[in-house]
């Protein structure tokens, strides 16, 4: 049978200063927390700025073209934008610069567009197709005529 062991026990007395420390971290503790809630709470409430209903200035929106500076007189001023998107398939490139003088019948624009470009050489490949045809069926005529 196991002995009892209540001889080898012994009551130790608390140390005073392990004490202190335990309390001394649990009130920092409290005071980071308490610190970190209220910055947190502050930024909240300084996120959200208000304005007065009679600074703002309220209109419908519309459709419609959308016009950049124009001059007059045989000037281009564009705002030192090279490159425009039009509402076509495409892009629209300057060609003038702001402040050039320009002639009537300068190009001021030009449209690049990848679709287009290819429908283009779509339609002159049928184009050379159909008129090696017409260079063909003329042959054939022509030697239909001899015999």
């Amino acid at each position: 049978m196991i002995a009892d062991t209540s001889a080898q026990d012994q009551v130790l007395a608390p140390d005073p200063g392990r004490r202190r420390v335990r309390i001394a971290i649990a009130v920092t503790g409290f005071a980071l927390f308490s610190g970190a809630v209220a910055m947190l709470l502050s930024g909240w409430h300084a996120g959200t700025p208000t304005v007065d209903a009679a600074r703002l200035r309220i209109a419908p929106v519309t459709v419609g073209t959308l016009v950049r500076d124009a001059a007059v007189s045989g000037r281009v001023v564009a705002a030192i934008s090279p490159t425009l998107y039009a509402p076509a398939p495409g892009t629209v490139a300057l060609k003038a610069n702001a402040g050039d003088t320009v002639k009537k019948g300068d190009v001021l624009a030009q449209l690049e567009s990848p679709e287009l470009m290819n429908a283009l050489q779509r339609e002159r490949s049928t184009t050379e197709e159909l008129q090696a045809e017409i260079a063909r069926q003329e042959i054939i005529a022509q030697k239909q005529k001899l015999a």
